[in-house]
């Protein structure tokens, strides 16, 4: 909704935009915690280096820079504590209200919400999965293998976990970023005409596509290929 200023006000797209990758991160010593939980080892022994601060944080996780042992800028991303426990009580109650509308909303029986609620519940489940999320990642890879246009972080499997997925750190501007994609000597209109055939393609030719084409998940590299992330 973020990307919906057509629908929405000025004021609640903004707040919303803040939900891609501006949301207060949760404590450094939480994700070693995490890390050390889900390796068995501390995070000084999974990386030559680990930057303790994120340098972006969303509703689900929080990503910080890292470096592994053969200089490789890795970008890893950490699950939020306890999200399990608080997306199971915000589903609970979302049943509910669907319910509710389901018994005593005259027009819900031409939307079925209790369905609804469900589908959008199995795609949420599945997405606090990183292990889907790295095999998603792969296999769009391979769908766009000898693509001049676009960059796929590669992910690297012995440091990606349920709760942890670390991949190749990617430098580039949001695709909101319209100045500094100016200022990279890159013409706006090229980049939205290629972000839109990529896109196009992964739905029509591939039929498996990126499903959060949000600002904060799509960058333009200096040299104009476009990553999803």
């Amino acid at each position: 909704m973020s990307n919906r200023p057509d629908v929405l006000p000025p004021d609640i797209v903004a707040a919303l935009k803040g939900l891609q990758d501006s949301v207060a991160p949760f404590p450094a010593e939480e994700s070693a915690h995490i890390l050390e939980k889900e390796f068995g080892r501390q995070a000084s022994e999974l990386f030559a280096k680990f930057a303790s601060e994120p340098f972006a944080s969303a509703s689900i996780a929080q990503v910080h820079r890292a470096t592994l042992a053969d200089g490789t800028e890795v970008a890893v991303k950490i699950q939020r504590p306890k999200l399990d426990q608080i997306v199971e009580t915000d589903i609970d109650i979302l049943l509910q209200v669907a319910s509710i509308i389901d018994k005593h909303v005259e027009f819900a029986k031409y939307m079925n919400p209790v369905h609804i609620c469900e589908e959008f519940v199995r795609s949420l489940r599945k997405e606090l999965d990183f292990l889907n999320e790295a095999s998603h990642m792969e296999r769009f890879a391979e769908n766009f293998e000898g693509d001049e246009r676009i960059r796929v972080p590669a992910v690297f499997r012995k440091l990606t976990s349920r709760r942890v997925l670390t991949t190749e750190y990617v430098k580039g501007f949001k695709a909101g970023d319209v100045e500094g994609i100016r200022a990279a000597g890159l013409d706006p209109a090229v980049v939205a005409e290629r972000g839109t055939a990529l896109l196009l393609k992964q739905i029509f030719d591939h039929g498996f596509f990126h499903a959060d084409p949000h600002a904060g998940n799509i960058l333009v590299m200096p040299d104009g290929r476009i990553c999803f992330s």
